[in-house]
Order: C-alpha cells, then sequence, then structure tokens
C-alpha cells in the first residue's frame, strides 16, 4: 500500500472520500483504499493519515442531473479560478482571509510562491544588516573541521573518524591555522599521511581561536573542533547562535555563531513543490565562507527585490591568495 508523505506528492486522480462527493458529477468511493496520505499532526503529536480511492474506479452517485443542477444553483461553491479562468471539478476554496479569490491548484501554488518569495525578500536586509555585525567583530575568526571517515566495515559498520583538518581564518582572510591532526592511535589505519597528534597540533590551534569569537557554517564545526583540539575554555562557545531569527541582534555573550541559516534564508531560493527552502551549500574553505558573507553584507535595498543588475557584488577578501581555491 502506497502511503504519500504529503498532497504535494498525491497524484489528482486520487481522492479521498470528501472531495469525491464535492466533485462536479460526484462520485462514491468503492472497494478498498488505493493509497494513503500523511497530514499534519493532530493533537496527540502524530501523524493523520487519509484514505485516497482512485476516481476512476468510483462508480457516480446516484444524483440525476436535473438534481445536480438545483444543488449548484443552491451552492455558494466557486469552481471557475479567477486567475486562469480554468473550470475546475472540485471547489476552490479562497486563497486566504486577505485574498478571497478561488485559485485553481496551480494558480494558487504560484500565488503562495510568490507570498513566500515576498516575505523572504522582506528579510534579506536584515540578513545583510546581521552579516555587517558579524563582519565588524574585528577579533573574530572564521574556522572550519573537516573529518577523515573510513570506509565503513566489511559487516557495513560506521567507523569512527581518524583524522580532522582544521583550519581558520582572520577577517581579513589571513591564514590563522591549517593542521591535520590524528584523532586516533599511532597503528590505526586509515589516517592521512602528515596527521599530527592532539598534543602537538593543540597548542598550535588553542593560539589561533582561543580568545576570539567564532564563525563557523555549522555548529558541529565547534564539536569537532573540541574533538581535534580538546580545551578547559572550549565549552565556553558551546551556546552557539544560529541565527535563525536574523533580524534579532547577537547577544554580547555569545562567543560563537553559525551561518548555514543565515545564507539559506539570504538565498531565499524556494522549492517549487513544498515551498520550503533549498538549504545553501557550504563554501568549502574559510576563506570563501569570508567572501560568502561579505556578500551577504554588501547586499542593497535595490538589489533585494530583484530590481538590482545582473552581476553579484564581489568584495575583496585580502590575502585570499594564500587560502588557495
Amino acid at each position: 500500500m502506497t502511503i504519500y508523505a504529503g498532497w504535494w506528492q498525491v497524484p489528482p486522480y486520487l481522492l479521498p472520500a470528501t472531495a469525491l462527493g464535492e466533485l462536479e458529477y460526484p462520485r462514491v468511493p468503492a472497494g478498498k483504499p488505493a493509497a494513503w496520505v500523511q497530514v499534519r499532526e493532530n493533537w496527540q503529536g502524530r501523524h493523520d493519515t487519509v484514505a485516497l480511492y482512485d476516481a476512476h474506479a468510483c462508480p457516480p452517485t446516484r444524483a440525476t442531473a436535473r438534481q445536480l443542477v438545483a444543488a449548484a444553483s443552491r451552492s455558494a461553491r466557486q469552481r471557475t479560478c479567477a486567475d486562469c479562468g480554468a473550470r475546475c471539478q472540485r471547489p476552490l476554496p479562497p486563497l486566504s482571509h486577505q485574498d478571497p479569490r478561488p485559485l485553481c491548484p496551480a494558480c494558487r501554488q504560484v500565488a503562495l510562491l510568490r507570498q513566500r518569495q515576498a516575505e523572504l525578500a522582506a528579510s534579506r536586509m536584515a540578513c545583510a544588516e546581521r552579516a555587517h555585525q558579524l563582519l565588524g567583530w574585528h577579533d573574530a575568526a572564521i574556522i572550519q573541521v573537516d573529518l577523515t571517515v573510513p570506509p565503513p566495515t566489511p559487516a557495513g559498520r560506521q567507523r569512527p573518524p581518524t583524522a580532522a583538518r582544521v583550519r581558520a581564518v582572520d577577517l581579513d582572510g589571513t591564514r590563522l591555522v591549517d593542521l591535520l591532526v590524528r584523532l586516533v592511535g599511532p597503528r590505526a589505519h586509515h589516517v592521512p599521511d602528515g596527521a599530527l597528534a592532539r598534543e602537538d597540533a593543540a597548542p598550535a590551534i588553542h593560539g589561533a581561536v582561543l580568545g576570539r569569537r567564532l564563525l563557523m557554517w555549522r555548529p558541529n564545526d565547534l564539536h569537532q573542533l573540541a574533538m581535534a583540539a580538546p580545551h578547559e575554555r572550549l565549552p565556553d562557545y558551546f551556546q552557539t547562535d544560529e541565527l535563525a531569527q536574523p533580524h534579532l541582534q547577537v547577544p554580547d555573550h555569545v562567543r560563537a555563531v553559525a551561518v548555514h541559516q543565515l545564507a539559506t534564508r539570504w538565498r531565499g531560493q524556494l522549492d517549487p513543490r513544498t515551498r520550503t527552502l533549498i538549504e545553501c551549500l557550504p563554501p568549502g574553505t574559510p576563506d570563501r565562507l569570508l567572501l560568502m558573507l561579505q556578500r551577504i553584507a554588501a547586499t542593497t535595498p535595490a538589489e533585494q527585490d530583484g530590481s538590482g543588475g545582473a552581476g553579484e557584488p564581489t568584495p575583496t577578501v585580502r590575502h585570499a591568495t594564500r587560502q588557495g581555491r
């Protein structure tokens, strides 16, 4: 039995029993459901499921044509799209309380996408202001920690990471540290050449990042940093702000900020089916993350609504040639 994760996955010919009765030429459900669809959580916190029937296999009701005409004359249901003029089989609900137009599914999706895009465009300048605030931290460093994870065992079990590459740059793009740290014993396999023991790498890493405010892509970078170079002061950074609400100021006591949600919201790219934000890919290196923050901070009001030029701002990252591309 097919179970769809949401209404966006359901083919148009699969309808719940209530929708079959609301058709312009109504039908009645027959036989077992052809599929199920998960809907929003109920009051118990569980997902409700709704039975779906194949409309082609459902017989028509006993209503005659005359009865259908009389019922339609008494009904206030709208079946004509106010935008494209499509004559829909199912009644069309209003778009919202503010916009009572009846829209077909296609026009409704376009209208809701436009609404969501307008909301994101309105918040883009808040993202730019927040990035500008972060770049104003003169003592900040951008860190990135990449783990070396060996292939699974023959039984399929995941092996623990064997090394971590710790990189950091300041807000001028100058390299602060770039070290490969061994996370396992000296006899372990799958350790990259040149990896240093924790006790040998930790002083350089601590000297580069401790005492600074830290910017990173995700909070996980901070925990991986603590794995590679543990220190008693690192837990002070674990209260990380992920900037889920970019219009709010970053509190003064916060010492670490993850910017992936800020970048995703600034991009504002939506999945056209679900109207959810498409997650922004990480830039890949600390100096590229610095460049991304500079581009976010350089957003102008003319650009946030799409009326700006086709080019993108290209702020200069000083000393970026040291980092490599």
